[in-house]
């Protein structure tokens, strides 16, 4: 990536469990409604279940479950994201915007987590990118293909499906 390249990316943010992420862009492939989810049997509990998204089936995720901060009442709204073969949809409370990135203001997520639980820190810092603090708000940025291999997606080489895996 060249520096023009980095100076125009694009970040998706979301709002998670009361808590700003970022995406970068380029792996947010839409934001849809959902209602009926299919339970997935002994399935971690960030897993909420399998949903139709626009004729694909995906399994719909809890990232605020992975990171122990308990339920969060859904508003049956997720953003579908990607990286590389892998795909699923993350439930978000809402859609802030996007807004380009600036790689030069992006810090090691630790600087936003001063005083949170060692559990849920650690999970965290597992699947930033960095954080983000330039703006009037600060965000983590997560890295989208870390984020789905630590939450148990995985491409079904025989079916041609997704499935998790705890």
């Amino acid at each position: 990536m060249n520096a023009t390249q980095a100076v125009e990316e694009r970040v998706c943010f979301v709002q998670v469990g009361g808590r700003v992420v970022g995406l970068l862009g380029r792996e947010c492939q839409g934001v849809v409604p959902y209602d009926l989810l299919t339970p997935v049997p002994h399935s971690p509990e960030w897993v909420a279940g399998l949903a139709n998204f626009r004729g694909r089936v995906l399994p719909l995720l809890l990232l605020h479950e992975h990171l122990g901060e308990g339920p969060v009442e859904s508003r049956g709204l997720a953003i579908i994201v990607t990286s590389g073969s892998l795909e699923a949809a993350l439930d978000i409370e809402k859609v802030l915007g996007f807004e380009l990135l600036d790689h030069a203001a992006l810090a090691p997520p630790s600087t936003l987590e001063e005083g949170r639980q060692e559990f849920a820190r650690a999970r965290l810092e597992s699947l930033a990118a960095g954080a983000e603090t330039s703006r009037d708000r600060s965000a983590i940025l997560l890295h989208v293909g870390r984020m789905l291999g630590a939450l148990g997606v995985h491409r079904a080489e025989m079916s041609g499906g997704i499935a998790t895996h705890g």
